[in-house]
Order: structure tokens, then C-alpha cells, then sequence
């Protein structure tokens, strides 16, 4: 499977994000292959690893929620967007063509909802409500909100990298 492949795929399971929470495992043998054939950047960004960071969250979270993290989580610190490369591309360093200014601001606030949830995930974790997190990590606003960032990621890579296909 091809790196543009790889993008369609999860672009494509944007159509059923809203209904359903798509499992976001890691393909490891597909993803070795896409590693070895090189990065996946726009305008300073490495998309893949912005897609691959962020679905590390939901390892990071679910030991977080077991009590197996020696990492201490701030939901103060998480819930902020502008932290990781791709927040920090997002308010900073992005330069998008016109043609995907929209799914470029669909992007912004798609990130922001994801770590928004993800900082209510670690909030209710301190809070002692460990069975509420994992439901937000499985199946609740958090796993939908993840999903919905790969999938724009997805898409918005796609719509800066394959050429243009104009109506005939």
C-alpha cells in the first residue's frame, strides 16, 4: 500500500465518523512499509507523524486511566492545542492554498475539540471517575473527535498533494 493509499483510507472513514467510533489500531506492517518510503510533509508539517502522535494519545490515555503511566498528565497542559508540531503548524506555520482554506479551518477546530476531550479524559481520571474515561476513549467524544482529526489530517494531505482533477 502507497502513502497516498494509505491517506484515501483514512479519509475515507470520515463518512461514518459521526455514527460509529472507527478502531484507529495501528496496521504495523503497512505502516514499517509507508516509514521506509519516506516522509509525508506540506509546508513544514510530516503529516503522517502528526496522524501517528496523535493516535499515540489514546495508548497514553488508557494507561494514564489503568494507573500504568509513570507520565504525568496535566489536563490543563493537554487540553491546550497549541503544543504539539501539528497545533503549533496550525496557529503558526501554516500556509494553505485557498482551494483547502476550509477543510484548513475544519482541521483548527477538530484539533482543538481533540484535545479539548483529551484534557476532560485526564480530568475525570483525577477526578476518580477511571470507567467514565474509558468509555470516552473507547467509544464517547474522544474517540470521536480522534477519529475526526485523522480523518481531516487525511484529507486535507490529500487535497495538497494529488493533482487536481477538474470536471470534464
Amino acid at each position: 500500500m502507497g502513502m497516498l493509499d494509505w491517506f484515501r483510507r483514512r479519509a475515507r472513514a470520515d463518512a461514518a465518523s459521526t455514527a460509529t467510533v472507527v478502531d484507529e489500531g495501528v496496521d504495523e506492517t503497512a505502516d514499517a512499509a509507508l516509514a521506509e518510503r519516506g516522509v509525508a510533509a506540506y509546508g513544514g508539517l510530516d503529516f503522517y507523524k502528526a496522524i501517528e502522535a496523535h493516535q499515540r494519545w489514546k495508548v497514553r490515555l488508557a494507561e494514564h486511566i489503568r494507573g500504568a503511566s509513570s507520565e504525568r498528565l496535566d489536563w490543563q497542559v493537554v487540553c491546550r492545542d497549541d503544543q504539539c508540531a501539528l497545533g503549533q503548524w496550525l496557529h503558526q506555520g501554516a500556509r494553505v492554498p485557498e482551494a483547502q482554506h476550509a477543510l484548513f479551518t475544519r482541521l483548527l477546530g477538530e484539533h482543538a475539540e481533540f484535545h479539548r476531550r483529551a484534557g476532560e479524559v485526564v480530568q475525570l481520571v483525577d477526578d476518580g471517575a477511571r470507567e467514565q474515561a474509558l468509555r470516552q476513549l473507547t467509544s464517547g467524544d474522544y474517540a470521536r473527535a480522534s477519529h475526526r482529526v485523522v480523518a481531516s489530517l487525511s484529507q486535507l494531505f490529500l487535497a495538497l498533494n494529488e493533482p487536481r482533477r477538474d470536471a470534464d
